[in-house]
């Protein structure tokens, strides 16, 4: 109890601000006695106003509670209690306060943290001397509710330094007390090793095979591949080619999971990263391309691609199994499949490709026309080559196999026909004059457009400038053997 003149008992208007969320302070009511004297441990009379002790101490997340001061003074003769005025309880200004933005709510609960610090000072003081400070202070205020999403942001560095400026204290206490528990888990040996030395730790982890999963080994049934998760996340971003599923390549994937090559496929609508698939470009170069295997690989890679596909339909045995089923079964039940494998293997693709891409489902109707025009093509191509197979002889032609007009015989004849009439004289080969190369003047070592010749005449021979002779029958492409030589 506190001792307090009753000329100091005055009315006092108590201040309330309703709550969202954070904390709220408790009140502490306190009795005033009637007349100056020491108050008793037993009050004789309650005062109609109570003295309010404010605590500013706030915790985020915890439960508001606010107590109005008429509640907790005793049950004296001519009591009144007084009904609070909650403003903010409205469903109306609790959606908007929800609503707010992030750094709006900080900036708020900052300037609220300063009032309830001038509130908890003056009822501070109005508790050590009423009559000096005559003002008890009012109930602190109630923080607006920070959601746990919000408060964990405040860990990422850029979103504290934008907020940094109106963040309240006691965030910042809290956001710091996490920071060092964070820490000491960190640098805690126990939480790492978990009581175990590092021995044991290691043989821990080398006794991680289970016997119990090992399957009867059978010469009749070969065992049953269990497929990695890789190839159905890649499966899923992009198709795997059929060549992936023989027995050889299946279990080269499942050997080397931990080092395939891999790639990150595109991020997610949702903003998300995108799942490690298969770098496929790079794995053809090691386990063959689509096309690349030949009939028995092929009957091996449907099986398992068969199996591959069965397990990824979102209903067991529905109608994306049956689609795949009909696929496979429609080209291995032809009697002469593999006869005309190469030429319908091309077909096959396609119809695969149009199911990923279109999500075409099985129609025999067409599978029969695509496997009809496989076979066409097939004995196309043996007649082609059955032709080209065949010696060609043809007889010499007298005539040209094409009729000539008048005036272009002599354009379409590269050399002409000797006639009754002289011929025009020759070009000289060294200096390009109207003269034979014999008759070629050694005085004349230009050409008419003032350029000095290259060849020469030395003893009746055409030599080059170093004296070495020029070979007529070699340069003019003809099949008169020569004394020259290599050279």
């Amino acid at each position: 109890m506190v001792q307090a003149d009753s000329s100091s008992s005055q009315q006092a208007s108590t201040q309330h601000t309703g709550t969202s969320g954070l904390a709220s302070s408790s009140t502490m009511p306190v009795q005033l006695a009637n007349t100056p004297t020491q108050a008793t441990n037993a009050p004789t009379q309650a005062s109609s106003t109570p003295i309010h002790a404010n605590a500013s101490i706030q915790a985020p997340n915890a439960s508001s509670r606010v107590l109005n001061a008429s509640s907790q003074v005793l049950n004296a003769p001519g009591t009144v209690p007084l009904a609070p005025t909650h403003k903010t309880h409205l469903p109306q200004i609790l959606d908007m306060l929800k609503s707010l933005p992030f750094k709006l709510k900080l900036s708020m609960n900052k300037e609220i943290e300063l009032k309830n610090e001038q509130r908890a000072a003056r009822a501070y003081k109005h508790a050590l001397d009423p009559i000096a400070n005559p003002d008890p202070g009012s109930e602190a205020a109630s923080m607006i509710t920070i959601t746990s999403k919000e408060f964990c942001s405040l860990s990422i560095p850029s979103v504290m330094s934008n907020v940094a400026s109106v963040i309240p204290l006691y965030l910042l206490q809290l956001v710091g007390l996490k920071d060092a528990q964070d820490k000491r888990k960190r640098d805690d040996p126990q939480s790492l090793t978990d009581s175990l030395s590092s021995l044991d730790a290691r043989i821990m982890k080398r006794r991680c095979m289970d016997g119990t999963k090992l399957v009867p080994r059978s010469a009749s049934n070969a065992a049953e591949i269990v497929f990695p998760q890789i190839l159905f996340d890649t499966e899923l971003e992009l198709a795997v080619p059929l060549s992936f599923f023989t027995h050889s390549n299946l279990c080269y994937i499942i050997d080397n999971a931990s080092t395939l090559p891999t790639r990150r496929a595109n991020g997610k609508s949702d903003g998300g990263k995108g799942p490690f698939v298969i770098d496929v470009d790079k794995l053809v170069d090691k386990l063959g391309r689509e096309l690349s295997i030949d009939y028995g690989q092929y009957i091996q890679a449907s099986h398992q691609f068969y199996r591959f596909q069965s397990l990824r339909d979102s209903v067991i045995d529905g109608s994306w199994t049956k689609c795949w089923y009909l696929h496979f079964q429609f080209f291995e039940a032809q009697h002469d499949a593999e006869e005309f494998y190469p030429h319908w293997k091309e077909y096959e693709l396609q119809l695969r490709r149009d199911r990923r891409s279109l999500s075409l489902d099985y129609n025999e109707t067409q599978y029969d026309l695509l496997y009809s025009q496989a076979k066409n093509n097939a004995k196309i191509l043996r007649l082609f080559q059955e032709r080209e197979s065949k010696p060609r002889y043809d007889a010499p032609r007298r005539n040209p196999a094409y009729p000539t007009k008048r005036g272009e015989d002599n354009f379409r004849r590269p050399f002409q026909a000797g006639g009754g009439r002289s011929s025009a004289p020759s070009t000289c080969i060294i200096c390009a004059e109207r003269h034979s190369v014999f008759a070629h003047p050694p005085s004349q070592q230009k050409f008419s457009d003032g350029k000095t010749v290259w060849a020469k005449i030395v003893n009746n021979r055409t030599c080059t400038p170093d004296n070495k002779e020029i070979c007529i029958n070699f340069n003019l492409g003809l099949s008169r053997p020569c004394n020259h030589g290599a050279e």
